[in-house]
């Protein structure tokens, strides 16, 4: 059950995104549904991923879900400035998600960002600032 809901989550946290920053692509880390076909993405993109979920009031089903959004750009394309411009911008977005019923009897509370954070990355070509939140969910 908990799988279920972080992917959920994952996946109303990127199409919330998504709608407010059409020309970014927001991705779960889980992937997509079973509708939606595999493909390529080049950077900018953001990787919404939902990495713990506590039951914090378990009588009510409330959770706390811990997780974070990298933004990814390429080096070539996107200067330190432009990149950190960018990061804060999916930052504000996320700040100013609104409570609201996610599906089924799931229900999105509110979030809060607890930090940013440059992240270490392999590919040299790349630059990722990992947002890092809590997310109150309830069913």
């Amino acid at each position: 059950m908990s799988d279920l809901i972080k992917r959920k989550f994952e996946r109303y946290i990127a199409a919330k995104l998504t709608g407010v920053m059409p020309t970014m692509a927001f991705l779960s880390s889980t992937g997509g549904g079973e509708t939606e076909d595999a493909r390529d993405i080049e950077p900018p993109f953001s990787i919404v991923t939902a990495l713990e979920l506590e039951k914090i009031l378990g009588l009510y089903g409330q959770w706390a879900i811990k997780g974070t959004v990298q933004v990814v750009t390429h080096m070539s394309e996107h200067t330190p400035t432009a990149h950190s411009e960018l990061s804060e911008l999916v930052k504000h977005h996320m700040s100013a998600l609104e409570p609201e019923v996610v599906e089924d009897n799931i229900a999105f509370h509110g979030i809060d960002i607890s930090g940013m954070r440059y992240a270490d990355n392999e590919d040299e070509s790349i630059r990722v600032t990992a947002i890092d939140f809590t997310a109150g969910a309830g069913g």
